[in-house]
């Protein structure tokens, strides 16, 4: 008898006993048979396959869902209609074939929609999206739990909100997610000597797969022998089980900019000895739906087949064989880059470049014209000036390029910041400013810094600690998604990184080496350059600047920072000139956008910096 997905730890918890989860299995400290619990006692608990068992000392006690009624006296029959359990697979199964997609049971508002992405109701109708329930644990769950028809997800008022579908159960009338159970891989129903005799097509989404099934199955001229699948997502993971059920060669297509992700599911495929082919949409599109929408069924059949045909044309992916296709798409886009260069403005050459200059000649020769999405350091003794230095650095990178900055201060509080920032314009001790040391003249100063620097504090967001670098990521996305203008630059500044927070019991040079590895997966992710300051001993700063000692080295005290950098520098405070005017040197300690040394020696730049304007001459 098939059992729904969990059945067994509903059942323990009717009984009272508490239960919880210890890697992929669960346990309990409290056994049906053996009694009260006890300190150190384990019963492991399968919600898979609805077993269970005790081991506990001269207890033994095991079994399944009938053994675990008989333990606690409960009528097995009563348990079994209480949860609604259907007695056999041949009854569901038989259900199972009548599912359909009906239009009857869809919106005149939910029909329009799919007409308007120019869906054939009629080509679709008679598919279900979904995988077999009986061969899919998760899909074991949604069955027993009365989920049934894929619809589009809906708001509040009625209107559709995408065309993501989603299982809702019958008779309801809004959408909603089966208690977070995951997604998983949609297909045609087809039998298993289709499979074996088939090639797949797997594409992105639910409507990708609907406008599949318009183009294939509408049209006379699109030959049999094609599966369509649909991935719910590109970062989606192929389970075990879907795998099996896709045909020996496939032709992967993702929504042009997921490159990295097809090649990471190409990956997946290939390791269970399937043929894949990457396919490829035509410019400028974007997904099949938005082809469908542009071309027609006719036209845009003619050239889906054309796009499967280039695949299998571009031969089988192997991992050695994936980069050819980035290659092609780099200098498709470099050809692209270069005719548009003399038809935009220079800030927007740069745009298009990902390359953000200071607005500091030097510093952008050093940088090859200044900061782009990667990861750089700057490493200095205590006092040597690094924030004071960072935040001059940030205003000047949001002036030359609009550009939003989210700076997560780890160590300075956003009053002192704010007061630091304000010095800067009333030209004044922001100790002074902090503590309201100033008469009523010094007071309108403030004021109109205040009103002055408005543009530098609407595009300045800042974060406090404890934070951890998955905390940073988070923030980023939420400022990406609520930005007013999602074309401006974006940057990640973080001060410092010895004080982020890492996990519990991790040694300080193992977190600090992860949070830069980790910090770099977010630049490349994000497209957005990402910078950090790194506290070091003056002991080391003083052996490299003797030559004792590499200038990498500087980034090594605290965590291996130097191998995920793509430039280093050590900024040193060489003397006081005046009240509040600083000599400094930023020496290069690693440049992979250009030189580290100039005639043998390390290349720098020296410039003072005034802790009173935030100017740097």
């Amino acid at each position: 008898m098939d059992f729904p997905f969990g059945l067994i730890l509903e059942l323990w918890k009717r009984a009272g006993f508490e239960v919880k989860k210890s890697g992929s299995s669960w346990i309990s400290s409290t056994c049906p048979r053996c009694g009260k619990a006890k300190t150190g006692h384990r019963v492991s608990i399968d919600p898979e396959a609805n077993v269970w068992k005790c081991f506990g000392e001269n207890c033994g006690a095991a079994g399944g869902i009938k053994d675990f009624c008989e333990e606690m006296g409960w009528d097995f029959k009563e348990v079994l209609e209480e949860f609604e359990v259907i007695e056999t697979s041949e009854k569901k199964k038989e259900a199972f074939h009548d599912l359909r997609l009906i239009l009857g049971k869809l919106s005149e508002e939910a029909i329009s929609y799919l007409r308007d992405r120019r869906i054939d109701l009629q080509a679709v109708d008679k598919y279900v999206f979904g995988i077999n329930p009986f061969s899919h644990s998760y899909a074991k769950w949604l069955w027993d739990h009365g989920y049934r028809f894929f619809i589009p997800q809906y708001s509040s008022d009625g209107r559709i909100l995408s065309g993501r579908f989603r299982l809702v159960k019958e008779g309801e009338a809004k959408s909603r997610s089966p208690k977070g159970r995951s997604n998983f891989l949609f297909r045609e129903i087809v039998s298993e000597d289709m499979i074996k005799d088939s090639v797949g097509v797997i594409v992105e989404g639910e409507i990708d797969f609907l406008s599949a099934l318009t183009i294939s199955r509408s049209s006379l001229d699109f030959p049999e022998g094609y599966i369509f699948y649909a991935v719910p997502g590109a970062k989606y993971t192929f389970r075990e089980e879907e795998i099996k059920s896709i045909p020996a060669e496939v032709v992967l297509f993702l929504d042009r900019g997921a490159e990295e992700d097809a090649e990471r599911l190409a990956r997946q495929l290939y390791a269970y000895g399937k043929k894949v082919f990457l396919g490829r949409y035509p410019d400028p599109y974007k997904d099949l739906n938005e082809w469908l929408l542009a071309e027609g069924k006719e036209n845009t059949g003619i050239g889906f087949l054309k796009a499967i045909e280039r695949a299998w044309v571009d031969g089988v992916y192997t991992p050695l064989k994936g980069i050819s296709q980035k290659v092609e798409e780099f200098v498709s886009e470099l050809i692209k880059l270069v005719e548009e260069r003399d038809k935009i403005s220079k800030t927007e050459y740069r745009m298009l470049q990902k390359v953000y200059p200071t607005g500091i000649k030097e510093l952008d020769e050093i940088l090859s014209g200044g900061f782009r999405p990667a990861l750089y350091g700057i490493a200095g003794a205590p006092g040597s000036g690094k924030t004071s230095f960072l935040l001059a650095l940030l205003k000047r990178i949001i002036k030359e390029n609009n550009a939003y900055i989210l700076f997560a201060s780890l160590e300075m509080p956003l009053t002192h910041i704010i007061a630091y920032l304000l010095s800067w314009k009333a030209r004044m001790s922001w100790l002074r400013i902090l503590n309201a040391d100033i008469v009523s003249s010094e007071l309108e100063k403030i004021k109109r810094a205040k009103d002055e620097l408005n543009w530098l504090f609407r595009s300045l967001h800042i974060l406090h600690g404890p934070l951890s670098v998955r905390d940073i990521e988070k923030e980023l996305v939420e400022l990406k998604n609520t930005a007013i203008d999602e074309r401006r630059p974006f940057f990640v500044a973080v001060d410092y990184l010895q004080m982020l927070r890492f996990n519990k019991n991790t040694e300080l040079r193992l977190g600090v080496t992860e949070a830069v590895r980790e910090l770099a997966e977010i630049s490349n992710k994000h497209e957005v350059p990402v910078i950090v300051i790194s506290t070091t001993a003056r002991q080391a700063v003083e052996q490299a600047l003797k030559g004792s000692k590499s200038l990498k080295e500087v980034f090594k005290e605290s965590g291996d920072i130097e191998y995920a950098l793509f430039a280093g520098f050590l900024l040193v405070k060489e003397e006081e000139r005046t009240p509040g005017e600083r000599k400094n040197r930023l020496i290069v300690a690693k440049n992979r956008g250009g030189a580290e040394l100039k005639g043998g020696s390390p290349i720098e730049y020296t410039f003072t910096f005034n802790v009173f304007t935030g100017e740097m001459q």
